[in-house]
């Protein structure tokens, strides 16, 4: 692969620079020469010494580059170059007029100026905004900063990855990055991601044993590099370089060389623009060459093209996109959202699915032990019985109830005495409370956090390090310890060493450890009246060797889903007193039959329990013998043996003994049904996707209105619930649906790297280039073809007619569906609970929604989860998640609450109408700018607004409301009508296009031609009186208006003002009120220039009816459909409205501009002119709005209300069809 040589070549340059040799060395040698001890760890003050000489932990930032040459890039753009040319043109003409034709124009310098300062303006405006948005970026990135855990003076603490040091010990977990370049000299089925460094796509294995000379450190196994995320496993290691040193910090220059790629709302705005510019060059040029054979002169016909391809593009408009994206990233960071990519904002409004883990996102992730339930043989045909346990959050406490047993098929005599009614009978005074207590206990791996903060009397303020189940049990246990007959003082971790341990993973969903007893444990947690069957003879028989431990007695305990552990288990403890062990061997005749007794009741306890919505988990253990100790374990150096998590023959978890079940509560998270219920309204489909037995998953669904209705769902729990034919087609060609899962699973870094195995990924969409299917038109064709031909025949699924609304599918169920029926489940499915499912299997339903058109926001927090948030239109993260998974997000949830992803799509979904908003706006003003270039050239109109206004309109004036438009709050619908369509509801369509220039655009044009007419009237009527004080007689002027010679306007104008004085003589010229004086009818000059003047009034008139057509326009667009007078009030866009007001004022009235831009100080009359169409514009568009908001099929009625009531009767066809057009062509 060259991509891998590639990646290998560099990285192994990098590592040449370093003197590296601790992956030759020994764990001793590396531990003699940084002097450290690996069951220790460094002290705090040499840590403290070794950070002052080193530095900190942290890779170097790239050199910033040079304001300047960043100011520079700015004036790459294509608009750029084009002002600037226009410039250089201007200021050449200038000089050529002046010192070789011998006379000064002085509009040229001025307009060359004025293109300069336009161009540097906008330069400095994009600069500033590129460097605040890299300034936010940069800021969010603090908001998760990385952590390591550490031993220093033999305790584990969290440290900033800041502070590291050489010789550090550092705690290697499942899911988190490795802080620096670490030596390993423990592992436990540890993996880790070297993608990054040489293109494996596979996760590599990291070992302990020194490696060969001649083996380069990017293959030795027992490094791990700084940054590299550890996919699988856990381990220890000591730090070997850090910050600059590391081989991460070898590489940093070729990281950050790494070109940021567009957003997909860029690319289109680049797309729209590139095209309407080649619209408008070629017109632009057209023009030219026609101004060229009418005989203008070439710098005017020049300017005049130059003047036509600006109108028609928006020149403002991708730093208005850039500064909308940035706010909104900014307003969701608020919001307790991270968005790490700016293009994730615009794509989440877009969301139609949202795959949702429960645990965390819709629960509280706050678990509480709320149910025990153990065998009881005596009762096995009643209804099974519980133990609630209560917390009491205030007292730190829990209180427990015993079950009340009912005997309805026995003689109460018949009884045992203590399980009789009345009796003192408690789960604390029996066996199997102590074995609750002992497995929860060993078999755990979390703890409280050992920090003089951390010291609070109540457990429930305690932190602890672990995930919430274990969290949870770890205080159940903790605040009941005191009702065990095994006394306060007894804690089972330290009388019963753990020597092995296999950690949870989401494939075994079970952990298990292997713990040596000693006889101090055995005589206090097992020696009752008659234990002798847990170990096969009198326990009295063990002695203590000389570490204190009963020689020969090994214990495993086992904690995970119930189904797994009683798999594993072919005996029961049962709950009598008296610590009997009942066989439920399915290989033996006896066992069976006592096996399906246990199961009954054992079934109906965990449905109970389940249906609660409680996560329940199983417990069981087995005594080891001496001579079962068969595989060949990994040695640790704190004394702990590893074993290989993927090895079947993990010592001792065969053969348990089921002890009970144990279930937490994780209640939901409030607001958590408010937002599920917003998402129907707004057309979103939200799937649950957890691990949790579903049962467990249904109700808590059920609860939060993911399903509505419990009575109208589809279960599909066992394989035997599909009916899959063997001879469906579309089964047969995909060979078997457990060979496609496992493609997936042994491809599942293709989020990564783009591109693994059958599976290609386009990197921009995140689909699938190459479906599994392997035929042309992929998925998507192939699910038509079968809905519309094969679906009642071929289906594994219930009949049209027969669907529910919502369904429940387990992955036992899931993995016998081919991907064609997988996509075709989801497809049928309005509401869908996935529950035990794996990684795998999460990856291959985001990937069934995909295909379907969908798009898909995926929430995780494990490292397990990265595939499916990587392949995800938008992978959502959770803060308290792995490193890998906040990695693999595009956004971070820093509350981790399902509420923040519907705030994030009502976020996503007013960026993009407020940029189609934006948009809008600032296109409209093209028709009144261009109409008069048009007119030019068909009627010979005068052109009423010169180039340098066009320019002050759309740099200066439009481009301030444009910026506000980010400021705009949601419409009333924005939540309730359905997500966009990415291929149909593009940022640019032709509704919005006629809106822009159909509508608005062409009630501008009107007001500009016009003010630009009167103005010019108005100017010759005051300027030109008769002696009697009669005014000229305007009938006479209007054919200034229309020249079919294609004459230019001022020297028509001065022809007409030349004519009119001598008919009339030095009646005229005596009544000539103008400022610039007239001698008599030949005196060309200063007609020429009385009649330049009136037309730079006219034209000053043009350039303040389009502010001020759009400042009314600015108005009207801040609402797709509500009225204006119910939107909240936008003090950016007053601000801006403000602004561009008076920016327009100053260059109209301020003496300075008159000679730069050749604008006057027009009357008045000038600005009412345009007030008239601004008002009908107004008025126009709240009719309009208001006929609307009576179309809108996304609209809620209600029924109270007559008016807002549906059309019923034989005209509700008619009537309807005539919403739904006025809808489709009058809405935008």
């Amino acid at each position: 692969d060259p991509r891998k040589l590639e990646i290998k070549k560099e990285t192994e340059q990098a590592v040449d620079l370093l003197a590296f040799d601790y992956h030759i060395k020994t764990v001793k040698q590396v531990q003699a020469r940084l002097g450290v001890d690996p069951e220790k760890g460094l002290t705090q003050e040499q840590r403290e010494l070794l950070l002052k000489q080193n530095g900190p932990n942290k890779v170097p930032e790239p050199k910033k580059p040079n304001g300047c040459v960043l100011f520079l890039k700015t004036q790459r753009d294509f608009f750029a170059i084009l002002l600037w040319v226009a410039a250089i043109v201007s200021i050449i003409s200038f000089l050529i007029q002046k010192y070789v034709q011998g006379h000064e124009e002085m509009h040229n310098i001025y307009l060359g100026i004025a293109l300069i300062l336009i161009n540097i303006m906008s330069g400095l405006i994009t600069y500033f905004q590129e460097a605040k948005t890299t300034s936010i970026m940069n800021s969010f990135a603090n908001l998760t900063p990385n952590k390591a855990w550490v031993l220093i003076d033999g305790k584990e603490v969290e440290v900033d990855s800041e502070t590291l040091v050489k010789g550090d010990v550092v705690i290697l977990r499942n899911g988190s990055k490795i802080p620096a370049d670490v030596r390993i000299f423990q592992a436990n089925s540890l993996k880790v991601d070297m993608s990054s460094f040489t293109g494996e796509s596979e996760p590599q294995a990291r070992k302990t044993e020194p490696s060969p000379e001649n083996v380069h450190p990017l293959e030795a196994a027992n490094i791990g590099f700084f940054t590299t995320l550890i996919l699988n496993g856990e381990g220890r290691g000591i730090v070997v370089e850090t910050g600059a040193n590391t081989m991460m910090g070898k590489l940093a220059h070729s990281i950050n060389s790494q070109k940021q790629e567009l957003t997909p709302i860029q690319v289109e705005i680049n797309r729209f623009v590139k095209l309407i510019s080649i619209i408008a060059i070629c017109i632009g040029v057209l023009f030219f060459i026609l101004s060229l054979s009418l005989g203008i002169e070439w710098l005017e016909s020049f300017l005049f093209g130059v003047g036509i391809i600006v109108a028609n593009v928006p020149e403002g408009l991708s730093l208005t996109i850039a500064v909308s994206l940035t706010l909104a990233a900014k307003r969701m960071k608020n919001k307790n959202i991270l968005v790490k990519q700016l293009s994730s904002v615009e794509t989440l409004g877009s969301c139609s699915v949202i795959c949702s883990d429960k645990t965390g996102t819709i629960t509280a992730n706050q678990m509480n032990v709320s149910h025990l339930w153990a065998p009881r043989k005596e009762f096995f045909d009643t209804e099974p019985q519980l133990c609630d346990c209560n917390p009491n959050f205030a007292k730190g406490s829990f209180s427990i109830s015993r079950p009340e047993y009912h005997f309805s098929n026995q003689d109460l005599s018949e009884v045992p005495p203590q399980c009789r009614p009345g009796s003192s009978f408690s789960y604390t005074t029996t066996l199997s409370w102590r074995i609750y207590y002992i497995i929860a206990r060993l078999c755990s791996r979390s703890s409280f956090v050992d920090t003089p903060e951390n010291q609070s009397s109540n457990l429930f303020h305690k932190a602890v390090k672990g995930d919430a189940s274990e969290a949870g049990i770890l205080r159940f246990t903790t605040a009941t310890a005191e009702y065990s007959s095994l006394g306060v003082s007894f804690t089972p971790e330290d009388v019963a060493p753990k020597i092995a341990e296999l950690p949870f993973n989401s494939t075994n969903k079970f952990q298990s450890s292997v713990h040596a007893l000693s006889e101090d444990f055995l005589r206090r947690a097992f020696v009752s009246s008659n234990h002798k069957s847990l170990f096969g003879s009198d326990v009295s028989k063990y002695y203590r060797d000389e570490y204190g431990l009963a020689k020969g007695i090994h214990m495993a305990v086992m904690k995970g889903a119930p189904e797994r552990i009683i798999e594993r288990c072919t005996y029961y403890l049962n709950d009598d007193f008296e610590g009997s062990i009942s066989c439920i061997d399915p290989n033996t005749e006896e066992g069976i039959a006592e096996r399906n007794k246990f199961m009954i009741s054992y079934s109906a306890a965990y449905e109970r329990i389940a249906g609660f919505g409680e996560r329940v988990l199983g417990l069981a253990f087995r005594i080891i013998p001496d001579g079962e100790r068969s595989v060949t374990p990994i040695d640790g150096f704190d004394g702990k043996i590893f074993y290989d998590a993927e090895s079947t023959d993990f010592a001792g978890i065969h053969e348990m003994v089921f002890v009970g079940l144990i279930s937490l509560h994780d209640p939901p998270k409030d607001g958590v049904l408010a937002s599920v219920q917003q998402c129907s309204k707004a057309h979103i489909s939200v799937a649950m996707v957890t691990g949790d037995h579903y049962l467990t998953a249904q109700a808590i669904a059920a609860q939060v209105s993911i399903i509505k209705d419990v009575d109208d769902v589809d279960m599909y729990t066992t394989p035997q619930s599909l009916n899959i034919q063997k001879n469906d087609p579309f089964v047969t060609r995909f060979s078997s649906a457990a060979e496609q899962f496992q493609k997936l699973a042994d491809n599942k870094a293709a989020a990564n790297n783009g591109n693994q195995g059958g599976i290609e990924i386009d990197t921009a969409t995140k689909r699938t280039k190459k479906p599994l299917c392997k035929k042309k038109g992929g998925y998507k064709e192939d699910l038509n073809k079968f809905s519309r031909s094969n679906r009642a025949q071929f289906s594994p699924f219930p009949p049209s007619d027969l669907l529910k609304t919502s369904a429940v599918m387990t992955g036992d169920v899931l993995i016998n569906l081919s991907p064609l029926h997988l996509q075709e489940f989801v497809a049928i499915y309005s509401s869908i609970v996935f529950a035990r499912t794996t990684p795998d299997q999460k990856l291959a339903i985001v990937d069934a929604y995909k295909n379907n058109g969908k798009v898909v926001a995926v929430s995780g927090d494990g490292s397990n989860d990265a595939p499916a948030l990587k392949c995800a239109d938008i992978g959502v993260a959770m803060a308290s998640g792995s490193d890998v998974a906040r990695d693999a997000g595009n956004i971070i949830l820093l509350d981790n609450s399902f509420n923040s992803i519907v705030t994030g799509v009502m976020e996503g979904r007013l960026i993009f109408e407020n940029l189609r908003k934006s948009l809008a706006y600032t296109i409209t003003s093209a028709v009144p700018q261009l109409l008069p270039f048009l007119l030019f050239v068909l009627f010979g109109f005068p052109n009423a607004m010169s180039s340098i206004m066009i320019l002050l309109v759309d740099v200066f004036s439009d481009i301030w409301p444009a910026f506000a438009m980010a400021y705009e709050g949601e419409e009333t619908d924005i939540m309730i009508r359905p997500p966009r369509d990415l291929k149909k509801d593009t940022l640019i369509d032709g509704r919005l296009l006629g809106f822009a220039y159909g509508q608005m655009g062409i009630i501008q044009a009107l007001a500009l031609i016009c003010t630009f007419m009167l103005t010019i009237l108005s100017e010759i009527r005051a300027r030109f009186i008769f002696k009697d004080g009669t005014k000229v007689d305007l009938l006479n002027t209007t054919k200034l208006f229309v020249d079919i010679k294609h004459s230019v306007f001022p020297e028509r104008l001065a022809g007409y003002i030349k004519d009119f004085l001598s008919q009339n003589g030095s009646t005229i010229t005596d009544a000539y009120k103008g400022s610039i004086p007239i001698k008599d009818a030949n005196d060309l000059d200063a007609i020429r220039k009385v009649a330049d003047d009136i037309f730079y009034y006219g034209q000053t008139a043009s350039f303040i009816s389009v502010i001020e057509s759009q400042f009314f326009d600015a108005i009207v667009s801040r609402t797709r459909l509500n009225s204006i007078f119910k939107q909240k009030m936008n003090w950016m866009m007053l601000g801006g409205l403000c602004l561009q007001i008076g920016l327009a004022a100053a260059f109209a009235y301020i003496p300075i501009f008159h000679v730069a831009f050749l604008t006057r100080s027009i009357s008045g009359m000038s600005w009412v002119w345009t007030l008239p169409f601004c008002a009908f514009m107004f008025f126009y568009d709240e009719m309009r709005k208001f006929v609307l908001r009576l179309c809108n099929p996304n609209r809620i009625f209600d029924p109270s209300r007559p008016n807002e009531r549906r059309p019923t009767g034989k005209n509700a066809k008619g009537i309807n069809k005539l919403r739904d057009r006025t809808w489709r062509y009058w809405s935008w």
